[in-house]
C-alpha cells in the first residue's frame, strides 16, 4: 500500500509542476473567460501537494455556473494520538524533542475527489458563484509509518481501527457563500467565505469507518485601514465540527471537516489548527475553534511584488475530549505573532515566521507558515 501511495505522490508532484508553470502563466482575464478552473494545492505544514480542477462549460441554469470538479492530493505529515493505553491523556513535557514525543506519529496519504457545485446566486464582480450547493465523493487512503515515528508512538499501541492504515469513502454535501476578493496589486484578500456541510461515511462503504460529520466554517477578512504605505486587515476564522457514529477513526477525531478549497484535505483539529498545540492533541467528537487576528502589510516599502507583513493572532479552542460534552469553562488559548512577506508566485504566496505561546501550559513554540491563495 505504501509503495502505491509513493507512486501516486510522484505523479502529483509532476502534475503540480506542470500546472503551476503552465496554467497560471495566463493573465487573470484569460482565466475568467476559460471554462476550465485549475489550481495547485500546496501546504508546507503537511508537505501536501495536489491539483484541483473544474469545468464549467455546460451550465444547467442561466446566470450561474455549474462546475464539475475533481482533485488529486497527497501529503506526508506528522500527526498525533495523545492517549495512553489505559485511556488517560498523554501530556508531553515542555521542551521535549519531537523524536521523543510518543503522542506523535508519521503518516502519508492520498485523497481524491469528484463532485459538482451548482450555483444559486452569482457574483458579477468576481465573475463566479456567490452561493452554491455541492455534492462530492471523497476517497482517502492513509498509511501510518512506525519506522518514521517516535519510538513507542502511542497510536501503534492502541486498538484504533486506523492505527496502521485508513481506507475511507464518504459523501459530503452542503452549501457555500463566497465573497472573497483577491487584489493582485496589493496581494490582499478581503471579504467573507462560509460553508455548511454534512459528510457521511457509512459502514457499507468502509471497513474501518461508520460516522456522520456536520461542519460549519466561516472566515472573514475585514480591512480597517488602507493607504499606499500601510494596509491593515482584521481576520476571524471560526469552525464548528461534530461527529457521531459507531466507528470514528483517529484521522477524523483529530481533524476539522468540510469541503474547503481543497476537497479531501482536512484542516487539523484543535491541536494543529491552534498553532501552539501539537497536532492531534485534544481530539474529540465535538470541536470548536476561533482565530482572531490582524495582518499589517507595507506595499511601498520594497517592491510591489514583495510586500512585508506583520501578523498577530489569538486562538481559542474547545473539545469534548471524547466525553460528548464540551467544557466551555476551560478554553485552550494561544497567542501568536510573526513577520514575513507576500509575493506573486502562481497566484499569491504568503510566507511568515511565527512565535506561538500556548497559555494553558505556558508552552512556547515557533513555526514557519507558507500559504497559496
Amino acid at each position: 500500500m505504501r509503495k502505491r501511495i509513493c507512486c501516486v505522490y510522484l505523479v502529483i508532484i509532476m502534475l503540480f509542476v506542470l500546472f503551476s508553470s503552465g496554467v497560471y502563466a495566463a493573465e487573470n482575464t484569460e482565466k475568467q473567460s476559460s471554462p476550465w478552473i485549475v489550481y495547485p494545492y500546496f501546504n508546507l505544514g503537511n508537505w501536501g501537494l495536489g491539483i484541483v480542477g473544474g469545468y464549467k462549460g455546460y451550465p444547467l441554469f442561466d446566470g450561474v455556473d455549474t462546475i464539475i470538479y475533481g482533485s488529486l492530493c497527497g501529503y506526508y505529515e506528522m500527526s498525533g494520538y495523545y492517549h495512553n493505553t489505559d485511556g488517560t491523556l498523554y501530556t508531553p513535557s515542555i521542551g521535549l524533542d519531537w523524536k521523543e514525543d510518543r503522542g506523535l506519529y508519521q503518516r502519508e496519504g492520498v485523497a481524491t475527489s469528484l463532485g459538482i457545485k451548482q450555483g444559486v446566486l452569482f457574483n458579477e464582480t468576481e465573475n463566479r458563484n456567490l452561493v452554491d450547493v455541492f455534492l462530492f465523493y471523497i476517497n482517502r487512503n492513509n498509511v501510518n509509518i512506525p519506522e518514521s515515528s517516535p519510538s513507542g508512538a502511542l497510536i501503534f499501541e492502541s486498538d484504533m481501527p486506523d492505527k496502521y492504515e485508513l481506507h475511507q469513502n464518504s459523501l459530503i454535501m452542503g452549501s457555500t457563500y463566497d465573497n472573497l476578493n483577491y487584489n493582485p496589486d496589493t496581494l490582499e484578500i478581503t471579504g467573507l467565505r462560509s460553508e455548511i456541510s454534512v459528510e457521511v461515511a457509512p459502514q457499507s462503504f468502509n471497513q474501518s469507518a461508520d460516522f456522520t460529520r456536520t461542519n460549519f466554517t466561516a472566515m472573514d477578512y475585514f480591512p480597517v485601514y488602507q493607504s499606499e504605505e500601510l494596509r491593515v486587515t482584521l481576520t476571524d476564522w471560526f469552525i464548528y465540527d461534530s461527529l457521531s457514529g459507531a466507528v470514528i477513526p483517529v484521522y477524523d477525531r483529530t481533524s476539522f471537516g468540510g469541503l474547503g478549497m481543497n476537497p479531501g484535505i482536512l484542516y487539523p483539529g484543535v491541536g494543529g489548527f491552534n498553532p501552539g498545540i501539537q497536532p492531534g492533541r485534544f481530539d474529540g467528537y465535538t470541536k470548536i475553534a476561533n482565530r482572531f487576528g490582524g495582518i499589517a502589510s507595507f506595499p511601498k516599502l520594497f517592491h510591489k511584488n514583495f510586500i512585508p507583513i506583520i501578523v498577530g493572532y489569538y486562538d481559542l479552542g474547545f473539545s469534548d475530549n471524547l466525553t460528548g460534552t464540551v467544557d466551555f469553562s476551560n478554553p485552550l488559548s494561544t497567542v501568536s505573532a510573526g513577520c514575513g512577506f507576500r509575493t506573486k508566485f502562481i497566484a499569491g504566496l504568503e510566507l511568515f515566521f511565527q512565535y506561538n505561546y500556548f497559555l494553558n501550559e505556558k508552552r512556547p513554540s515557533v513555526a514557519m507558515t507558507l500559504n497559496f491563495y
